[in-house]
């Protein structure tokens, strides 16, 4: 991956184009080593622009919600927050991944500063009114022939690409190609142009179309471009495309009308992931790290109700050393009584604190045996609110593994940030079209009952709550996370045990058992499940029910299926 294409990048620019120039700076920070975010007030709002050198990763797009802020910036952002006052124009070098920005500094000179978001060589270069770099996030010294990036050295652009820009070329006198050779000609020869795009064509091409009848349709399309972006499936890899393709097979997973907000999500939950559809490894990485924490935290409150437990025998030790204070000697660290609440009554050691006399050693007993009695209950909440918590992200983890798609990705995201664990972040918002509630499967069973489930939490929440009616039966891996699942009865009042132990298969298989060999699978009436006032997503309470035993089942519509 070399980061964002030419053409996503020629998207992305006619909107900032459009809202940037004029802006005042008002702040510059970078939130990680390889990219910088520049605060910017414009038309009576903040903007915030994106310039990323990530290798991989490299791009520019506006981004909304806040981002981390070092206590201490970097070198290069302390340069452009002492120079940088006004963003007065930006203009990309045509065909190029290079966008130059320009700006008035506070000494009323003029500085531009060079995006050179060429992948892997990404780089930011300040430059003087004199040609000259002031400094770059990347310092690069003169080395095997390259040119220095350094300060008070020439600015030299990069090398431009070969190939001829894509509005001057003329359809109609393009050379005998075939599909081969016409892909290559359009990789080499065309700018802006990108691999996906040009596979398209040539595609095309293969099917009958003549090359020049295939590049004049892309051209009137790329005219009538509304400015909207999308992320597709295809070959099953994410892409973003500011353009529709016309051979490729291709699955759209979300479409923005601003290019900005596209990029922010693909390259923020789809890039960085390592498995079909994952989300972005911060996220994974977020919940495991909040898991290990409430992991810890309950230790600590099970810690601390076991100390409740020996409350009783510290009252127990104040009572019968005020009874035998006769026995205590001024200075003593500890004193033997007779303990009378055994029989027969046996010698037990109290500890003591030599600094108070014998009557401030009992009353000091009595007031921590208060204290834990107060405690209890507050103990108890956390105790439970802790169990939930962990419950809940356990949920989370789950249906991290099983999100298919934009929609299943973006709720499981908007979840967490609702719940404030991205904090900053804004919450999305995708279509649904016809399906509803991201992440609800459904299927048939053998004898013919409809059966939904869901693969989240917001998912688990609809089904329980929306479809599963007082006679419908539901179904739960029992005693681990996983899906909450409904076989709608109907007007029939038996389902066969044969689409009982179907169902249940399912819900084994779209739980964390999913690849054990047998797992137990709580079965009820939907009329015993509830979902508690103020519980979080997918958590709910089941009064009563049976158990079946099964052996994990996936549908075989889903990737990974296991029969």
């Amino acid at each position: 991956m070399a980061g964002m294409d030419s053409l996503c990048m020629e998207s992305v620019l006619v909107e900032l184009q459009e809202v940037l120039p004029g802006s005042r700076v008002t702040k510059v920070y970078q939130p990680a080593a390889a990219e910088l975010i520049f605060k910017l007030w414009n038309r009576g709002r903040t903007w915030r622009l994106l310039l990323s050198c990530e290798p991989g990763r490299s791009r520019l797009h506006l981004v909304e919600g806040t981002y981390p802020n070092p206590p201490v910036p970097p070198r290069f952002c302390q340069l452009l927050r002492a120079r940088l006052r006004v963003l007065t124009g930006l203009r990309p070098i045509p065909g190029e991944r290079i966008v130059t920005f320009t700006f008035a500094g506070g000494d009323n000179s003029t500085y531009q500063l060079q995006a050179e978001l060429t992948g892997r060589s990404a780089n930011l270069v300040l430059v003087d009114e004199q040609g000259l770099v002031v400094d770059a996030l990347k310092r690069i010294p003169a080395d095997n022939g390259r040119l220095p990036v350094m300060p008070g050295e020439h600015y030299h652009a990069p090398e431009p690409l070969t190939g001829q820009l894509l509005d001057q070329v003329n359809p109609g006198q393009l050379p005998e190609f075939d599909a081969s050779s016409f892909e290559q000609w359009l990789l080499g020869g065309v700018k802006p142009m990108s691999r996906l795009l040009a596979k398209d064509l040539a595609l095309l091409v293969k099917s009958g179309k003549s090359p020049s009848q295939a590049l004049a349709d892309f051209l009137e399309r790329r005219r009538n471009w509304d400015t909207g972006i999308s992320i597709m499936n295809v070959a099953g890899k994410p892409q973003l495309l500011p353009f529709g393709l016309k051979a490729l097979e291709a699955q759209e997973l979300a479409t923005f009308t601003s290019p900005s907000a596209g990029a922010e999500v693909y390259f923020g939950e789809y890039v960085s992931s390592k498995d079909q559809f994952g989300p972005a490894g911060e996220l994974r990485s977020l919940v495991k790290k909040t898991l290990n924490k409430l992991t810890r935290r309950m230790k600590r409150i099970l810690l601390d109700q076991q100390n409740l437990e020996q409350a009783e025998g510290v009252r127990q030790q104040g009572e019968l050393l005020l009874s035998q204070l006769h026995r205590v000697q001024p200075g003593e660290k500890s004193v033997t009584v007779d303990n009378y609440y055994m029989d027969p009554p046996q010698p037990i050691s109290i500890q003591l604190d030599p600094c108070l006399t014998p009557q401030e050693n009992a009353e000091r007993l009595f007031c921590s045996y208060k204290k834990s009695k107060r405690s209890r209950q507050h103990i108890e909440r956390r105790l439970v609110e802790t169990e939930q918590e962990i419950l809940w992200l356990e949920g989370i983890s789950l249906a991290l593994a099983e999100a298919q798609g934009a929609d299943e990705f973006l709720s499981i995201r908007n979840e967490l940030a609702e719940q404030g664990l991205l904090k900053g972040k804004k919450v999305n918002r995708v279509q649904r079209g016809s399906k509803g509630v991201a992440g609800v499967r459904e299927t048939v069973s053998p004898g013919g009952f409809r059966i939904c489930w869901g693969v989240n939490n917001r998912a688990n929440d609809h089904v329980t709550k929306n479809l599963c009616h007082a006679d419908d039966l539901w179904f739960h891996a029992h005693e681990m996370p996983g899906c909450h699942l409904v076989l709608k009865r109907g007007n029939h009042r038996e389902v066969p045990e044969q689409d009982q132990l179907f169902a249940a298969a399912l819900a084994a298989g779209y739980s964390r058992g999913k690849n054990d060999g047998m797992v137990m699978v709580m079965v009820t009436e939907g009329r015993w499940v509830s979902k508690p006032k103020g519980a979080k997503p997918g958590l709910v309470t089941v009064r009563q029910f049976k158990t079946l035993r099964v052996i994990p089942k996936r549908d075989q519509k889903d990737n990974g299926t296991k029969e």
